[in-house]
């Protein structure tokens, strides 16, 4: 136990030490990412809008009194209008999906020190897709009815149940994210789809590896959140700046001491 507590601690020393320049480049590669979505999500919105004040000029509650040839103008708005929407909605997903697969991928080979070559990033981008298909298929069918019955437990004023089902739906979320930080270390090695087999088979048998490190992660997050007593008399834009920078830097450490955690365990 105790070289196990020593060994821990040795790790998140080594990871503390891994805030270096590496830092500003996946803070840069995260901002990029982000542009690019909200640039995206900017102008989607702008279009919507821009349909939805011919929508609501037309006159649909009086449609069955208009003629035929107002009708089908009115038709052929909100058409537009719908199909504006789906083929707008399936841009953004396109462009979020290969931009977080071709900068996700970018982080981690900067977070690993190892160079990456366009065919390696080519090669994650189906094995994304296949991940992301399995985290909305368990969305689906883990996290959508524990939401359910979270909310189900609020409505019948049980706070006990409703923290009951949260704490599963953290456990699940964690564990999903610990799979796939199994999956970046063995396509990292393998750069084909079986990374995601191997994660899975393997990375559910050390699941228990990271309850101390996630402890670990919560009580200094906390520790963190309490230097704003330190800054909140400082002028607001200067305090969330403040805080972007800790919390951007904390995020960054975060992803550099579950890495020490998962190459130590593989």
């Amino acid at each position: 136990m105790i070289k196990y507590l020593k060994n821990q601690y040795k790790l998140l020393k080594e990871s503390i030490k891994e805030l270096d320049a590496k830092t500003t480049l996946i803070v840069l590669y995260d901002f990029i990412f982000f542009l690019v979505f909200g640039l995206s999500l900017m102008i989607f919105s702008n279009t919507i809008k821009n349909k939805s004040v011919i929508v609501n000029a037309l006159n649909i509650e009086g449609l069955m009194d208009l003629p035929r040839s107002e009708v089908d103008m009115t038709y052929s708005a909100l058409k537009g209008f719908i199909t504006t929407l789906i083929v707008g909605f399936i841009i953004i997903a396109i462009i979020t999906f290969i931009s977080m697969a071709i900068i996700k991928s970018i982080i981690w080979f900067t977070t690993v020190d190892k160079k990456f070559k366009k065919e390696d990033i080519l090669k994650f981008i189906p094995i994304r897709l296949v991940w992301l298909l399995i985290e909305l298929g368990l969305i689906v069918i883990l996290f959508l009815p524990l939401g359910i019955s979270i909310g189900f437990a609020s409505s019948i004023s049980s706070p006990a149940l409703a923290i009951f089902f949260s704490l599963i739906t953290v456990s699940l979320f964690l564990i999903l994210m610990t799979l796939k930080n199994f999956m970046y270390i063995f396509y990292t090695e393998s750069k084909n789809i079986k990374c995601i087999k191997k994660a899975f088979k393997f990375g559910l048998k050390k699941i228990h590896h990271y309850i101390l490190p996630y402890l670990t992660i919560l009580i200094l997050f906390i520790i963190v959140s309490q230097l704003y007593w330190v800054y909140q008399f400082f002028p607001e834009k200067l305090v969330n700046l403040v805080n972007l920078f800790i919390f951007t830097v904390f995020a960054v450490w975060t992803r550099f001491y579950i890495l020490k955690i998962t190459k130590d365990i593989v």
